[in-house]
């Protein structure tokens, strides 16, 4: 396919097409918020293949998110055309290729299951029953968290694949200080590897382990990946950081783009000093400012500015507006929390009458959840439809896991999709007789599923139930060779009564969900052309990006600013701008301080023609005393104008 340099260099700026023609090296782009480094990133892409002839397989771009991915494949798809070899993808993408076929050296099945939250949740509940302990006082939630920082501290990855369990722990030190802690970090990770089970956090260690275990594995990504590129460059944590490191060693062709701007994940792992100080570690590096801004107007671009310059690690970058605008940031100092709700809403019906505005144009931001009680119950007086965003993603949905429950049964046999579907629809399932079974696979040595493959029949297993669920469960599954995905997921959901079951609930969502995924399945199929196993499936599904709950096409979003990240909207509030509030109160350092700025200017940014902010004075829940928050005051006076009340 022949293409001319405009076809990947139009609209873009002078500093956009430097950045498109460093093609060796090591070269880093600070990119503020809407400077357009999606389009630089694909557009080099395309520029290294169609005038170097690079190869596409031999171009990694990694990002964050599936949905980043997917309109990075989307844009140079549109300028080179389909390509089956295109690696962009996400970290936990490119890290499942890898395990995919090379697993087994650690003496994983290639077939290895991915779990998510849910399924760590009912581990925990496993380890919480063994322990005697329980989960009002270790949390499930938390304890998930905690498990993820110890994996990102500790060289855990050895003690897992281990080929025998005895001494499981030995070596392995697990330095905090409660000892029920540690002993639930080392029995989570011994039902891990007895179920052969992967959470999110493993993929990204096992890739790495197996790539500096086996150097026949290492070369083999070091030749074959001459560029790399890195979007979200500042949101990298150190693991993702080795990687990187590891697998540009040979050709050293290191791209990354990102804004130290907008750190606000340290939480999570990630380190402002490995964009910050890229230059040093990597000798030789170009640096190109991303500055132009084509997302926010003039006076939300001076006020972004003006805040963050108080912030003293970072490297300056003033953006610059191209959008020029009278207007200015509005503040309103509200009476208490009950006023500035009360405001908020009165607002949002303000813009939507007099700026043509619909209700989806507006985005209310806040730096912690709790915030937006009172808010949420403004919005109800006021008769204005609003959703919580809380990231509650399409295959997360109760009816969706139930229905993969189905599917990774009939694969891996696994005890946590048996327990998660054996009662749907009700099959007499108690607690006596789970009871039994896990007492029979314990002695066993086997699966929940062959227990009752083994003992069903007789007592207390000899019911109707049963015997049809097991008549029905071997049909499906000696029928996999020769049906599709789709077809074994439609089977088993109609012959097991799941189905009917949803229709009995009167829950039309619930069924437009599955019917949704069973929609999704087969275009899936329909788009590779040839039969997809359900192993494979079911692995991609696991990275599938959150999907957008369309139920309230028309309402205002409610969110926190981390939830926000990568959004926009036409009109911005942010609200709970107090002291302890934005920024929080739960650290004074520098370093947090900062964080809490980059939060702040993160918000700001989100904002295209329209931001407002606001505070609450009074007392807030707890009766102490509001004060505004610091950063109103950062904002160069003249920039922000205070109202007392709408126009």
């Amino acid at each position: 396919m022949d293409i001319d340099m405009n076809a990947i260099m139009q609209n873009l700026n002078t500093e956009q097409k430097q950045a498109v023609l460093a093609t060796k090296g090591y070269v880093r782009i600070l990119a503020g918020p809407g400077t357009g480094k999606t389009k630089v990133l694909t557009s080099r892409h395309c520029h290294l293949v169609q005038f170097y002839g690079v190869e596409q397989k031999n171009i990694l771009s990694v990002t964050f998110t599936n949905k980043a991915a997917m309109e990075m494949r989307k844009r140079v798809t549109s300028i080179l055309g389909i390509s089956w070899q295109t690696n962009i993808c996400t970290f936990h993408g490119f890290c499942l290729g890898i395990l995919k076929h090379n697993i087994h050296r650690l003496n994983y099945p290639n077939q290895f299951m991915i779990i998510d939250r849910d399924d760590q949740v009912k581990l925990l509940r496993e380890i919480y029953a063994d322990m005697n302990i329980s989960a009002h006082e270790y949390p499930p939630a938390e304890v998930i968290e905690y498990i993820a920082i110890l994996k990102g501290r500790l060289d855990y990855v050895p003690h897992v694949t281990r080929a025998s369990t005895a001494n499981f722990a030995s070596g392995l030190r697990v330095d905090i200080g409660l000892d029920s802690m540690k002993e639930i970090f080392v029995n989570y990770l011994k039902k891990q590897r007895e179920y052969k089970v992967l959470d999110f956090d493993d993929m990204l260690y096992f890739a790495l382990y197996l790539l500096r275990q086996h150097q026949d594995l290492l070369d083999y990504w070091q030749n074959e990946l001459q560029y790399i590129q890195v979007d979200e460059f500042q949101d990298v944590n150190k693991a993702q950081y080795e990687l990187v490191v590891l697998l540009q060693a040979k050709h050293r062709n290191l791209f990354v783009v990102g804004d130290p701007d907008q750190t606000i994940y340290s939480w999570r792992g990630s380190d402002i000093s490995f964009i910050n100080e890229f230059d040093r570690n990597f000798p030789g590096t170009q640096t190109f400012l991303l500055t132009t801004n084509y997302r926010s107007s003039s006076s939300i671009i001076d006020a972004c500015n003006s805040l963050i310059k108080h912030n003293k690690n970072r490297i300056d970058k003033p953006l610059v507006p191209v959008t020029i605008s009278e207007g200015m940031v509005i503040h309103y100092p509200a009476k208490n929390i009950y006023d500035e709700a009360c405001f908020i809403a009165r607002a949002i019906l303000d813009t939507v009458q007099q700026c043509n505005a619909q209700f989806n144009d507006i985005g209310i931001l806040y730096r912690a959840s709790y915030m937006s009680r009172a808010i949420e119950e403004s919005l109800i007086e006021f008769r204005i439809p609003y959703t919580v965003v809380k990231g509650t993603a399409f295959y997360e949905r109760q009816e969706i896991k139930d229905a993969l429950a189905f599917l990774r049964l009939l694969v891996y046999g696994d005890n946590i999709s048996f327990e998660r579907i054996i009662n749907k629809p009700a099959r007499k399932m108690g607690r006596v007789r789970l009871h039994f079974l896990k007492q029979y696979a314990r002695d066993h040595q086997v699966t929940l599923l062959q227990a009752l493959l083994d003992c069903a029949g007789r007592p207390p297993l000899d019911y109707p139930e049963i015997t049809q669920f097991l008549s029905v469960f071997n049909e499906v599954k000696s029928k996999l060779e020769l049906i599709s995905t789709s077809q074994a997921l439609d089977e088993i959901l109609d012959k097991t009564g799941y189905e009917q079951q949803l229709r009995h609930d009167l829950n039309s969502d619930r069924i437009d969900n599955v019917m949704e995924l069973k929609r999704s399945v087969t275009r899936q199929e329909e788009t590779a052309g040839r039969k997809i196993e359900i192993a494979e499936y079911l692995a991609e599904v696991a990275l599938y990006a959150e999907l957008t709950d369309n139920r309230h096409p028309n309402s205002v979003q409610l969110m926190t600013i981390h939830a926000c990240k990568g959004l926009e909207f036409p009109y911005v509030i942010v609200c709970g701008m107090n002291e302890g509030g934005l920024p929080s109160g739960k650290g004074d350092s520098e370093a947090e301080m900062e964080e809490e700025r980059r939060l702040a200017y993160v918000a700001f940014s989100r904002a295209r023609n329209g931001l407002m902010l606001t505070n609450a004075n009074g007392l807030d829940f707890n009766r102490r005393p509001l004060n505004p928050s610091r950063f109103l005051s950062e904002v160069k006076l003249g920039l922000i104008r205070r109202v007392k009340k709408l126009n």
